[in-house]
C-alpha cells in the first residue's frame, strides 16, 4: 500500500525472498504512486505478483488488509542514506493494517520499533533483512496470524484511539509555542 518506489520497496525484497519464488504464495501491492525506477523495472512482472495502481477506498483497503497473513514494508537499506525520502512517520499503512488485524512485519526504522512489540502484534527486523521475512513468512501458523492480529488490532484501538491522538498533537503545538 502507498507509493511505489526504489527506497520505499527494495528490488532485493522481490529477487531475495523464497517465498516469492513458491507460485502459491501471492504478493499484492497497491501503489497510489509509481516512480519511474519500478515503472522501468521487470522484477514485478511475474505471476504470483499483483500490482494495482491508484489510490483504494476505505472498503477496498479493508478487503486487502482482511485477506492478508501480513503486512510487509520492504524499505531499501538505501533508505538511511536518502537526504529527502518521503516517508510518513509511523507509516499510516502499517497502521491502517494492524487496526484491521493484519500483523505487520516492518523494519528497525523510525519510529516502528516503538509501536511493534516484536512476535506479540506484529514483527520488527533489521532494515533490509528479506532473509528474516521468509523466516517469519515460513513459521506463521494461522492461529498464529490470528494472535498476533488481535493483539495489533488491540493495540491501534488502546494506544492510536482519537482521544489518544488528540492529545498527543495538543501536547506536541503546546510544546511547540511555547518553546
Amino acid at each position: 500500500m502507498g507509493n511505489l518506489s526504489e527506497v520505499r520497496f527494495s528490488s532485493e525484497f522481490i529477487s531475495e525472498t523464497k517465498f516469492l519464488k513458491d507460485p502459491d504464495n501471492l504478493l499484492v501491492i497497491a501503489a497510489n504512486l509509481i516512480d519511474s525506477y519500478w515503472q522501468n523495472n521487470n522484477l514485478l512482472h511475474r505471476e504470483n505478483i499483483i500490482l494495482r495502481e491508484g489510490v483504494l477506498n476505505e472498503l477496498e483497503k479493508n478487503m486487502l488488509y482482511d485477506a492478508a497473513d501480513a503486512f510487509i514494508l520492504p524499505f531499501d537499506t538505501k533508505l538511511k542514506s536518502y537526504k529527502h525520502v518521503f516517508v510518513i512517520d509511523p507509516p499510516i499503512t502499517m497502521l491502517e493494517a494492524m487496526s484491521c488485524g493484519t500483523p505487520a512485519i516492518a523494519p528497525d526504522v523510525f519510529s516502528i520499533p516503538g509501536i511493534i512489540k516484536d512476535e506479540y502484534d506484529g514483527y520488527v527486523i533489521p532494515l533490509g533483512d528479506f532473509r528474516k521475512v521468509d523466516d517469519i513468512l515460513y513459521n506463521l501458523s494461522k492461529e498464529k496470524i490470528e494472535k498476533l492480529g488481535l493483539n495489533a488490532r488491540n493495540k491501534i484501538l488502546y494506544e492510536f484511539s482519537y482521544e489518544k491522538t488528540a492529545l498527543g498533537m495538543k501536547e506536541l503545538y503546546e510544546g511547540v509555542l511555547n518553546g
